[in-house]
Parts: C-alpha cells; sequence; structure tokens
C-alpha cells in the first residue's frame, strides 16, 4: 500500500489540523547526545526557560513546521540540564502587551525563547527594555541579552529560482507569506534577487502575497493561472502554501511539472507523501530549535559578552514537482550568508 497522498487529501488534513509527521527524528537524538547535561542530583537547582508562541496551545502541537522547532527546543534544553516552561496563552491574547517580564521573574525563570514572533509582538518590548534573556526563532532581536537564530532565507529562495531556471521554466511566480519577521521579506527578496540576477523579467502579477494560508494560497494560485500567460512554475514561500498550489493546480487539470513546476519551502513531512512529492529548500527545524537553546546557554553563560546569533544553512531537495522523474531525490547544499 503506498504512502502517497493526493494534494487534495494532503490540504484536507492540514486545514482540519489533523495532519501527521510520518519520519522519526533522528537528528533531534543527535542533537541532543552532544548536549553539555550539568550534574544536577537535587530537580530543585534546575533552571528553567520559558517558551512563548504567537499561536495558541493546540494549533503549537499539531503544527508542520513549529513541531519540529519545538521538538529541538525540549531536546537540547534537556541535554544542558534545563526545564522548558511553556506558555499557554500568546501574546495577542493577552491585549496590547503580554507580561513576559513579570511572568518570568514569578517563575524564576531565566530566560525566554520565541517561536513566530512578530516585530510589534506584545511584551517583547518590555522584554528587550528589562534586558532579559531572550531568544528569537526568524526574528532579528537585537539587545545587550537578546538574540535570534534564523535559516539562510534569502540564499534559500535564489536556489529555488535557480533551479527553477535551469529546468528551463522563464515565468516563475511567487506566493510570500506575512511579511512582519525575517522569513516573509528575505524570501521575498531572495526571489527578486534571482530575478534580477538571471535576467529574467520582474513581473509584480506573478508576485502574490498569502499569508503563510494554504486557503489564500489556493485563492492566489488560480488568480495566477487565470493570467495570459500563465506562469510555467510557482515559487511557494512555504510548504503549506505549495501543497495548496499543487491541489489547485490538480483541480484545474494541470501537470505537475509539465505544465507547472511548484517549489515550497521548509520540507515538512507531508512534503515527501504528497503527489506529486515535493521539491522544496529543506531547513533544519529540529536543528533551530536546538540552536535557540545554545544561544540561550551563552547568553546566560557570559552575560558580558555580544549576544551571539545562529544562522543555519539550507538544502535544495529536488522531488517529483519539478524534475519529471517520479520517485527521484535529490538535495544541494547550500552554505549560510
Amino acid at each position: 500500500m503506498s504512502d502517497k497522498r493526493s494534494s487534495s487529501e494532503i490540504v484536507e488534513a492540514l486545514i482540519a489540523n489533523r495532519a501527521v509527521g510520518v519520519e522519526l527524528r533522528e537528528r533531534a537524538n543527535a542533537l541532543a547526545s552532544i548536549g553539555r547535561r550539568p550534574a544536577m542530583r537535587d530537580g530543585a537547582e534546575r533552571q528553567a526557560i520559558g517558551l512563548a508562541t504567537s499561536f495558541g496551545p493546540i494549533e503549537s502541537f499539531h503544527h508542520p513546521f513549529y513541531d519540529d522547532v519545538f521538538y529541538g527546543v525540549r531536546e537540547r534544553a534537556c541535554a544542558s540540564g534545563y526545564d522548558i516552561l511553556y506558555f499557554t496563552m500568546p501574546g495577542w491574547q493577552w491585549g496590547s502587551s503580554a507580561p513576559y517580564v513579570e511572568l518570568c521573574k514569578r517563575y524564576g525563570l531565566v530566560g525566554i525563547v520565541g517561536l513566530a514572533f512578530s516585530f510589534d509582538e506584545p511584551g517583547l518590548s518590555e522584554l528587550l527594555a528589562a534586558e532579559f534573556p531572550c531568544v528569537a526563532v526568524d526574528l532579528q532581536l537585537l539587545g545587550r541579552r537578546a538574540s535570534y537564530v534564523t535559516s539562510d532565507n534569502m540564499s534559500g529562495a535564489v536556489m529555488a529560482v535557480e533551479h527553477l531556471y535551469e529546468i528551463g521554466r522563464r515565468r516563475i511566480a511567487f506566493i510570500g507569506g506575512i511579511e512582519d519577521a525575517m522569513t516573509g521579506p528575505e524570501r521575498r527578496l531572495g526571489y527578486v534577487s534571482a530575478l534580477e540576477e538571471l535576467g529574467l523579467e520582474r513581473d509584480e502579477r506573478l508576485i502574490r502575497n498569502a499569508g503563510w494560508d494554504i486557503l489564500a494560497a489556493r485563492e492566489q494560485t488560480k488568480e495566477l493561472m487565470s493570467q495570459t500567460p500563465a506562469p510555467d512554475a510557482i515559487f511557494c514561500a512555504s510548504d503549506v502554501m505549495a501543497i495548496g498550489a499543487l491541489s489547485t493546480l490538480e483541480e484545474l487539470g494541470l501537470g505537475v511539472p509539465d505544465d507547472v513546476a511548484v517549489v515550497g519551502f521548509d520540507d515538512i513531512d507531508l512534503a515527501r507523501v504528497v503527489t506529486p512529492s515535493l521539491t522544496t529548500i529543506r531547513q533544519d527545524k529540529v536543528g533551530l530549535g536546538a540552536a535557540a537553546i545554545e544561544v540561550m546557554t551563552r547568553i546566560l553563560e557570559r552575560p558580558d559578552s555580544p549576544p551571539p546569533a545562529s544562522v543555519l544553512p539550507v538544502e535544495l531537495t529536488i522531488r517529483d514537482s519539478t524534475s519529471g522523474d517520479p520517485g527521484s531525490s535529490s538535495a544541494r547544499k547550500h552554505p549560510p550568508s
């Protein structure tokens, strides 16, 4: 029995929030094994780091991207002798300002890691002003005791466009996400810069925004394909949006990659099982979580040193949505810029 699922089935699973991972996370175990575990016999001596997200508690444990990041946070923290306290109430539910500083003091936390934060995240300015140790994933925090970890988003986007160019595509559309953190604008900038470098026309009609939402990506794909001439390739800034694009192309009776090639970004588990399997830019999702704790550890251990930042490399993973060779898969690495 095949593990492959049609793009329409994957879309239904994502919308219903029932999609599950299909692999064990060997990399998380490897990262955990290299962690430093202090000899702490008394549980009362252990220190705790807060984990905050901008989405609710249910979604955060059924998220195709952040579940793996959370796993990396947990495993690296455990290996380094820290406990994790998860804030079940996201900042926006508090109103204009989330009391993160007060909560951290109340529970005796030594720092806080933020997932899916935006530039206007409630309570973020108070954290920075209080110089409370803070590390964000995919949000460029700058402060005496604040920093960030991210992937090489721009280079990944450039790789995606270059790959589409190499297979003969010239009218390459882009469906982006929300531009309130690093990922949205950096992936868009990488797309635009690649077009310029390759000598391709920048057509604003081919640049769309779906806010990371699968339903919005479906609508944007319909609008893109109604143009004359229509695009012969679509680069989506996330795999979830790319899966939405695949399902719409299927409904329109268009072949992938024969009529339209599709590339995503993230390499979530579903990218391997959707039909056709999705060419994508692979992020080290577990590694992002582990890196966040590593940066936090260095901030805590070296309070007088400039806080480090971490940019993780990405790689192009070629699958059926661009290869035209069912079952093929290859990877091309790209170092951080």
